[in-house]
């Protein structure tokens, strides 16, 4: 009912505009009370009244992490791994992660809508938090060059869309221990790190 409210609300105040699901994000593990593998979820939520959810939004947003792993790696190669760690489940592999969802969307019939990365980005600190110690194997030009070559690839699969880099100045706002820190493509100084300038020089549509 609340998909249902919202989307007859969106389509009312605009009959133009689109309505994105709610994004799900990796987790890797099914924690009662605290997480939910992210596939299992859009998989859950597909079943309810033999997918009646589809009609109640036009694109399937997605905040994959490509952790440790180029944006090229999948399940089939973890030695691409730059940690030798988080790659044992295919959610640590981010594009490899989206087309597990498109391929859920084409079986029940969803896949003519695209799927939009409203949240994507690689991760390079060298004093990460708890959980993000992938981050500290990640140079600020790995960072870089694993953006680009992620926006390439996508640009090149018809089923992405929009593509949003996380993050582009939060190392202003939060300390280095802060997860959202290592995302940052701005530094705290107003300088920019590699990202940065990679992203700008990319040929846009």
């Amino acid at each position: 009912p609340l998909m249902e409210a919202g989307a007859t609300g969106v389509r009312a105040g605009d009959p133009s505009a689109r309505v994105l699901l709610g994004a799900p994000s990796p987790t890797g593990a099914n924690i009662p009370g605290e997480s939910m593998d992210d596939l299992s979820y859009l998989t859950q939520l597909y079943a309810i009244n033999n997918g009646e959810v589809a009609q109640y939004f036009d694109v399937l947003s997605a905040h994959p992490s490509g952790f440790s792993n180029p944006p090229d790696c999948t399940p089939d190669t973890p030695q691409c791994s730059f940690s030798g760690s988080w790659n044992d489940d295919p959610s640590f592999f981010a594009l490899y992660r989206v087309g597990q969802y498109y391929n859920l969307m084409q079986s029940v019939g969803d896949g003519g809508k695209q799927i939009w990365l409203t949240e994507f980005g690689y991760c390079s600190n060298q004093s990460p938090p708890p959980g993000y110690e992938y981050c500290k194997y990640i140079t600020e030009d790995q960072q870089a060059l694993f953006l680009q070559q992620a926006y390439q690839l996508a640009r090149n699969t018809p089923y992405i869309g929009a593509m949003f880099a996380w993050n582009l100045n939060f190392q202003l706002a939060v300390p280095q221990t802060d997860e959202k820190w290592g995302f940052g493509i701005i530094r705290s100084d107003w300088s920019a790190r590699p990202a940065y300038g990679r992203l700008l020089g990319m040929p846009k549509p």
